[in-house]
């Protein structure tokens, strides 16, 4: 049996494997990260360093870049065929799997995948669903935040509390956790599944736009060449500016010759970018109800987060970040020892496994990291907003509920399930809805109790329950309690009471699923 994590990047991926009691990179292509890159010929696909050198000739038959846009319609049209998000991720999985099979040391089934901490449903199961085509049994997709933490805290004695800030090459997040033995405990995430090195890389293809234009007077093309030939420069440019203080930008099929670029100047074209990133970092940190000086550590994670500035404003602003010598993998190992933890049961069950490869006991608690709620209708004015139910940063599995009403004579209560921030349930997205029919015997000239009940379970599964509950002589002082207390706590009432009512009084019900982390 193999334990296997899985980092499924943006730009590169990652697998680790545990064995012998820690988690091991596997070297593919003789590198332990491969870029995720796909490449399509004559309905040959090729993927990794192969790919990426023929997208630079022809980048049109290249899929780059994809888990920017995984959950969504996008597609690209590659010789005759329309490729999605899903195709190119299940390419990239199905050789990272292929790869790791080739040492025969046994068949690749069970994994864990990480994804950012801010990807939403559509994005999680179209990762899973990719990972499953590609014939692998995704046992957790792990936020890679907590992947990192466990990769850094795992098997350690001294209790802490850390800020990982993983930077990839398409993605961002924050997250601040709570270590304790081998207990991870999520406090805060934040992030933007939008933002990471790839952005730096734009930025100095703009400037590079701006310097052709300005230099020769005529616009750099739009074609597909011209934009992968930039990037390419921009991304030389980028890790160069990493190691030294200053580069030169050459490119003489497009005439660029900068002889000189500094650092400073790098840094001025990517500050929108982190400024948002320390927004980001003093926004979770704020969540927490943290301060610096709370904080044991700042762990740096990603690629991307080898760019000097970072860790120079994080330095200034709150901690000088640990950088370990690892960081491109360590999503990738934690990965592998949350495989290994749920998958390795014990000795008298399974006994192929070797007793080194057993890891010792990890418990992790995650935190929901955009707020969950129901939309409802306000009894006076008609209007719709939005019930916050489950708040963000809330550790899950838990459970909420809010009170509304069903107006006189309104046949049936339409309650949607919605994930987000904003006031109106329209800028927020929603998961599903659940409609209740209102009982013949209830309806009449005075409102109707309805209640929405939220039940998360640990795999990130909500379950809405809805139940009308109407006022009768036998409810009525119960029910005008509970009232009182959602007037006093925004519609909200603990789930508590209104289970026990339901149970109580046998108030038809009905529910629903959907997977809201």
């Amino acid at each position: 049996m193999r334990f296997i994590g899985i980092d499924l990047g943006t730009t590169n991926s990652v697998v680790c494997e545990y064995r012998n009691g820690e988690p091991h990179p596997v070297r593919i292509e003789g590198r332990t990260t491969v870029p995720s890159v796909v490449y399509i010929e004559g309905g040959a696909v090729q993927v990794g360093s192969t790919a990426k050198g023929k997208a630079l000739i022809h980048p049109e038959r290249a899929l780059t870049a994809t888990k920017r846009v995984i959950g969504s319609s996008w597609s690209k049209e590659i010789e005759g065929e329309d490729y999605t998000p899903i195709d190119s991720a299940r390419h990239v999985l199905s050789y990272l799997k292929a790869q790791v099979e080739a040492d025969g040391n046994g068949p690749v089934s069970d994994v864990v995948v990480t994804v950012p901490a801010y990807f939403d449903e559509a994005q999680r199961r179209d990762t899973k669903l990719a990972a499953e085509s590609a014939g692998l049994n995704v046992l957790r997709l792990l936020p890679e935040p907590t992947a990192a933490a466990i990769a850094y805290g795992f098997d350690r004695e001294r209790d802490q509390l850390i800020l990982v800030f993983d930077l990839g090459g398409g993605t961002f997040d924050v997250s601040i956790l709570e270590i304790q033995s081998n207990a991870f405990t999520v406090r805060a995430v934040d992030g933007n599944h939008k933002l990471g090195g790839e952005d730096f890389d734009d930025a100095i293809v703009a400037f590079l736009r701006n310097w052709i234009q300005s230099s020769s007077g005529k616009p750099a093309g739009t074609d597909s060449v011209t934009a992968q030939t930039l990037k390419e420069a921009a991304e030389r440019a980028k890790i160069e500016l990493s190691a030294k203080q200053s580069t030169d930008i050459i490119v003489p099929s497009l005439g660029v010759d900068i002889d000189r670029i500094t650092r400073g100047e790098y840094v001025q074209l990517i500050q929108p970018h982190l400024d948002e990133m320390l927004q980001k970092t003093s926004d979770v940190m704020t969540q927490a109800g943290l301060g610096a000086d709370d904080l044991n550590r700042v762990v740096l994670v990603g690629g991307s987060s080898k760019t000097p500035a970072i860790a120079e404003m994080l330095a200034q602003r709150i901690k000088q970040p640990y950088m370990a010598d690892d960081m491109d993998v360590a999503v990738a190992k934690g990965a592998a020892v949350v495989c290994a933890s749920l998958s390795a049961p014990t000795d008298d069950l399974r006994p192929e496994v070797e007793a080194g490869d057993r890891p010792v006991d990890l418990t992790f608690l995650d935190v929901i990291p955009q707020t969950l709620g129901v939309d409802f209708q306000d009894k006076k004015t008609r209007e719709v907003f939005f019930v916050p139910i489950l708040r963000r940063n809330t550790h899950y599995p838990t459970k909420g509920a809010a009170l509304g009403v069903a107006l006189p004579w309104q046949p049936k209560v339409k309650m949607g399930i919605f994930r987000g921030e904003a006031i109106n349930p329209d800028e927020n997205m929603k998961l599903g809805e659940l409609t209740l029919e209102i009982s013949r015997r209830n309806l009449g000239d005075e409102v109707v109790p309805v209640c929405g009940i939220f039940d998360l379970d640990e795999n990130g599964i909500l379950t809405l329950t809805q139940a009308e509950m109407p006022l009768t002589s036998d409810t009525r002082d119960d029910l005008t309690a509970l009232f009182q207390v959602a007037e006093e706590n925004e519609n909200l009432i603990p789930w508590e009471s209104v289970r026990q009512l339901i149970e109580s009084h046998g108030f038809d019900t009905g529910s629903v699923k959907v997977k809201a982390v």
